[in-house]
Formats: C-alpha cells, sequence, structure tokens
C-alpha cells in the first residue's frame, strides 16, 4: 500500500471510532454531491445547521479564507461565543470571544 492510501485509512478507522463515541450522529443530507458547487451547498448547509445547534463554537483554523473562516464569521454574526485554535500553533488559541 501507498503512504497515501495507508493515511487514508487510518483516516476511516479513526472516523469510525469517532462516530461510535458520538451520543449523537445528525445527517444534514443522505444524498452525495455530483458535483463541487453542489459539494460547496453540502457543506454550506452543514455549516449552518452547525453554528444554529451552538452556544458556543470551537474552531481548528489557520486563520485562512475558507469554509471555516465563513463558519467563524457566521457564529460570530448570530451571537455564538466562539474559540479558534490555530493547528499550526498546537495547543495555542488565536483568538476568542
Amino acid at each position: 500500500a501507498t503512504a497515501r492510501s495507508a493515511s487514508v485509512e487510518r483516516q476511516r478507522r479513526r472516523f469510525a471510532l469517532l462516530k461510535q463515541q458520538a451520543l449523537e450522529w445528525v445527517f444534514v443530507s443522505d444524498r452525495t454531491p455530483g458535483d463541487p458547487r453542489q459539494a460547496a451547498a453540502f457543506f454550506y448547509a452543514r455549516n449552518h445547521f452547525l453554528v444554529r445547534q451552538v452556544d458556543h463554537l470551537v474552531a481548528v483554523w489557520d486563520g485562512g479564507d475558507g469554509s471555516t473562516a465563513r463558519t467563524v464569521q457566521l457564529a460570530r454574526s448570530l451571537g455564538r461565543g466562539v474559540t479558534v485554535i490555530d493547528p499550526k500553533q498546537e495547543g495555542r488559541r488565536l483568538a476568542s470571544s
């Protein structure tokens, strides 16, 4: 097996373990996106669902642009507390509000 396939397999096993340990599992959609635009719409719906469910969001975010940035911005705009953990600085917070 290649290093990439071994990494993917480790990620699948970790995901399965986390799923088994979850108290609740919520599907935002049971469909598989057919193209990148549809995938983006699914991620948008997932992130909005997530933010509506929490009082405080903990995000692992490197400060760059993208869906995590938009999710943090959405949470803040809705008055949710936000803690951001910078993955480049293990264990250090980027910001908290």
